[in-house]
């Protein structure tokens, strides 16, 4: 009877990962009469990795950072307060990809994925069960583990390594089968490693070679990139070219109809953008709002968040002019034409209140608020929705659009002016619980809830006085959430606090024990 492997069994087959060559992810190969014809709609879904709608100038920011995705705009339909479901990519990803919350399906946690009945419930088994093809390209490793639990409905699913300079990660090589868990072990064992991988007994060789290898790549690159070459957690190195170039070229091969998921990192930190977006803002006229630091994690002043904000800018900007060549190729070669093309992100970041980054527990509109464009074919004149949407929303918008069913899963609604009306006082949430036990109640968390022109915010379980907690903010009277309406507004504060806390009693309801 065959044994079944033991971690100390994985750790020991991991350190002999350097010296195998072994083949690639078992994938499907696209083949151009894989499916008949259709004239139904196409759909590619782009996401830009942790981008704030506050940084974008197509929202009025003031710095002009996205140009081109202004020019996609002229022909789309853009949502201005459409909000992610998560703070960071995990819980941010999950939402979008199943339409669903994540105190429903429980991908809050860091390295998280859903739980086994949301396995199939998904835009890729939608479009499946539809007869589309469906492809899925990621950057970020956090992603990966998602798409490797959502594997079974997509048909080509192209391996992160292929479209990078160099990598350290073994677990998708090693593990093809079961590279959730040998993912999580591999960063569970090496985290403290400036890799994300190594060898029990040959991990100084492994990484000098992986040393040598990053700085002869570097060398290659240092005109174009002065700063080093992007990067995910300093194991993966790429350039955002070759993934442009790349959904040039296989979205114009795969069979028709498809659905493609493209999720690129820039501009998640480090900004490492080409030479010439270097210190393109400094020394500019830009007046920023300072605010005070928060107690949940404020670990940088304000000349630090200056410098990160303008260098996070650069590397949008940068971004930005790579989408403007993909949307350039697209309409070159007549791909919109019968293509939903999809613009958006998992989450913004946070670069105020003393906190850099997006692992936290806060919830402001830098890091809730993210992009939506989408263009329909034959869309030629641009359409504003300033109503709250959600990510959730993406998924029975489509199902619609390809003239599918809204499966029985979404929590969320069809968009309005693309496949639905406009809903005034409906709430939508992001929520944020990577410190939550996965299969239990919500008891440290944090949710943010909007509403017309109102942002509600409640903290639980939380120190410095973070525990029932609650904000409450006129948008529209002040966008930089400066002043608390708690107090002054009793009667609104109470009645969503009231709304919040029931939508949480029942999420929670069924992981309470009796």
């Amino acid at each position: 009877m065959s044994k079944s492997l033991t971690r100390r069994d994985l750790l020991k087959l991991a350190s002999l990962a350097p010296l195998l060559a072994l083949p690639a992810r078992g994938i499907i190969q696209s083949t151009a009469n894989a499916l008949q014809p259709s004239n139904r709609p196409n759909v590619l879904m782009i996401v830009f990795d942790t981008l704030s709608a506050k940084h974008m100038s197509l929202y009025g920011y003031p710095r002009q950072t996205t140009p081109n995705l202004a020019r996609f705009a002229k022909r789309a339909t853009v949502f201005h307060k459409h909000y992610a479901g998560g703070n960071f990519t995990s819980a941010g990803t999950s939402s979008l990809l199943t339409g669903s919350y994540t105190w429903t399906q429980r991908g809050f946690n860091f390295l998280g994925t859903v739980s086994q009945e949301y396995e199939h419930k998904t835009l890729f088994r939608m479009f499946r069960d539809a007869g589309y093809y469906t492809v899925a390209y990621t950057h970020n490793w956090l992603v990966s583990r998602l798409l490797d639990e959502f594997q079974d409905d997509i048909s080509y699913w192209k391996p992160t390594r292929e479209l990078c300079l160099i990598d350290t990660e073994i677990a998708e090589n090693f593990f093809p089968n079961d590279h959730g868990i040998a993912f999580e072990i591999e960063r569970e064992t090496f985290m403290h490693s400036t890799y994300g991988t190594g060898s029990l007994f040959l991990s100084m060789l492994e990484q000098m070679g992986v040393e040598n290898a990053r700085r002869a790549m570097e060398e290659k690159y240092k005109d174009l990139y002065p700063r080093g070459l992007p990067t995910n957690n300093e194991t993966t190195f790429f350039l955002m070219e070759d993934a442009v170039d790349w959904i040039q070229n296989q979205f114009q091969q795969v069979p028709r109809p498809f659905f493609g998921y493209v999720h690129l990192l820039p501009p998640h930190e480090p900004y490492r953008p080409r030479k010439e977006f270097i210190g393109r803002y400094n020394g500019d006229k830009v007046v920023e709002v300072e605010k005070p630091p928060h107690p949940l994690g404020a670990t940088i002043d304000e000349p630090a968040e200056r410098v990160a904000r303008r260098n996070y800018d650069e590397f949008l900007t940068y971004a930005d002019a790579e989408f403007g060549r993909l949307y350039d190729a697209l309409v070159k070669n007549g791909m919109l034409d019968n293509t939903v093309l999809v613009f958006t992100s998992d989450h913004g970041q946070m670069l105020e209140r003393g906190v850099k980054g997006h692992i936290t527990p806060l919830l402001y509109e830098t890091i809730t608020r993210i992009p939506l464009i989408i263009s329909v074919p034959s869309q030629t004149q641009r359409v504003n929705v300033r109503v709250p949407t959600s990510c959730l929303d993406l998924l029975p918008t489509l199902a619609q659009l390809i003239g599918q069913p809204i499966p029985d899963w979404a929590e969320g609604q069809p968009l309005p002016k693309i496949a639905g009306k406009a809903n005034s006082g409906r709430s939508v949430f992001t929520i944020e619980a990577k410190m939550n036990a996965k299969q239990a109640p919500l008891t440290k968390a944090t949710i943010a809830m909007v509403i017309d022109d109102y942002k509600f915010i409640h903290y639980l379980g939380y120190e410095e006085g973070y525990d029932n907690f609650s904000e409450l903010y006129n948008l529209e009277q002040d966008p930089e959430e400066m002043t608390n309406l708690v107090s002054t507004k009793p009667e609104t504060a109470s009645e969503l606090k009231a709304e919040l806390l029931g939508q949480l009693e029942q999420a929670n309801q069924r992981y309470r024990r009796l």
